[in-house]
């Protein structure tokens, strides 16, 4: 547990300087729950950026301040204490503690705070609907077509099977695609439990190898007949890793005519893929 907890102050150190967290961690280790300090560092590492990271704007003496004021507030517990400095540390580098924690937060330094961080996880929100792929209605202009995946940007993780979402509103990742359809890169949101989960098995769990990349095909058009009833509710996504150079082969006709037969078929044939037991 003391490693654990040194790991993760280390990340924020600040110069040759003892960080600032760490002390806490000193003055109260011998009385923490360590079940529940874990699992708020398990939140802190993977944490989802939903605001500007305001770290780095405030001075050692001004997050020195912020972090004493919590220790010094006498209507927590120490183990109330120490989560609610772990989700200071949160929101210093952008990302949102649980509910309770915020309330807490709230307590310690008045509504006005709390708001404000209510506020930019908002325009966060507000800023990924207003553009882009989200929308069925906006996806739609690339229903069937192969599109390859350039990057994955989770904002919720997975553990022991179980999706750990932002919140019920909140998009589970983003995907910069390439799309032959499209005249430059767009960026798309995984708003499906069973779409995000595929992704985060080909990029997060098995990986994706320098010589390989990913492919998917978006489409609302190929359920079996027995689905189409409950389509709105239908994951969208096959997922597919294939060797690297294969959106090409797909998509251009005239790329690399000298591959033929059997050697251009396996050029194009995935290596694994994730498809949803819907889709035929």
């Amino acid at each position: 547990m003391f490693n654990t907890l040194k790991r993760l102050f280390s990340i924020c150190r600040v110069e040759d300087n003892q960080v600032i967290e760490g002390k806490y961690f000193e003055k109260y280790r011998d009385i923490l729950n360590n079940k529940k300090i874990l699992q708020l560092i398990e939140e802190y590492k993977t944490g989802v950026i939903v605001c500007e990271p305001i770290r780095k704007t405030l001075t050692k003496k001004e997050q020195e301040d912020l972090y004493t004021k919590i220790d010094k507030s006498n209507f927590l517990s120490h183990q109330e204490k120490f989560e609610t400095i772990i989700g200071l540390m949160m929101i210093l580098d952008g990302s949102f503690p649980e509910a309770t924690i915020v309330t807490r937060l709230g307590k310690v330094f008045g509504k006005e705070f709390t708001d404000t961080v209510e506020q930019k996880r908002n325009e966060f929100k507000t800023d990924i609907a207003d553009k882009d792929l989200i929308k069925d209605s906006q996806w739609s202009v690339i229903d069937g077509e192969f599109c390859r995946v350039i990057d994955f940007v989770p904002m919720a993780s997975i553990k022991d099977g179980k999706i750990l979402a932002i919140d019920k509103t909140t998009p589970y990742a983003s995907v910069v695609l390439e799309c032959k359809k499209l005249p430059t890169k767009i960026k798309g949101f995984i708003t499906h439990k069973v779409d995000f989960m595929h992704l985060w098995t080909a990029f997060k769990e098995r990986g994706v190898k320098q010589d390989e990349e990913v492919l998917i095909f978006w489409s609302k058009k190929h359920y079996k007949r027995v689905y189409k009833i409950f389509s709105a509710f239908l994951p969208r996504l096959w997922v597919m890793v294939y060797p690297r150079g294969a959106f090409e082969l797909e998509t251009n006709p005239d790329y690399r005519p000298g591959l033929n037969g059997e050697a251009r078929w396996n050029a194009t044939k995935p290596i694994i893929d994730w498809k949803p037991k819907f889709m035929i």
